[in-house]
């Protein structure tokens, strides 16, 4: 049976492990990107998806995997883009990354917190699944533009 768990990066759903009885994530997130940038200018964040699952699997999305979120010190959503519904379909193997990157302008100076989400569909062994799986925030200092 498999468990959520809530750790200091993020979420992950966790699968026990044959071997030894302890809990491994079946996929870890997570988000990369820099710490500070100047307002305006572009800047590019990268969400990574990693398979812990043995054997292969196919996962199912939208075209982009992961849905990014920028928000202000405050909590108030400071970004929005159209999200492609088209299905894409990926065959993966335990090891396998995915990763997606997200470019973006921001144009006020502040600190902000930047996330993705990954919302897929697992089909293993003939069986389907919805996951939902938050990476960890990341803030971003964005500095008055230099002159």
């Amino acid at each position: 049976m498999s468990v959520i768990f809530l750790n200091l990066l993020g979420y992950s759903l966790l699968v026990p492990q044959q071997s030894m009885g302890t809990m491994q994530p079946a996929f870890e997130v997570n988000i990369e990107g820099p710490q500070k940038v100047s307002a305006n200018e572009e800047f590019t964040v990268a969400a990574n998806l990693k398979v812990n699952i043995k054997g292969k699997l196919t996962i199912t999305s939208r075209e982009q995997l992961f849905i990014y979120l920028i928000k202000d010190s405050s909590g108030k959503l400071t970004n929005s883009y159209a999200v492609k519904d088209v299905g894409l379909s990926r065959s993966l193997s335990a090891g396998e990354i995915i990763t997606e990157e997200y470019k973006h302008k921001i144009k006020e100076p502040g600190v902000y917190e930047i996330s993705a989400t990954a919302e897929f569909t697992l089909d293993k062994d003939g069986e389907s699944k919805n996951y939902k799986i938050v990476t960890e925030s990341k803030k971003v200092e964005v500095t008055e533009t230099a002159e």
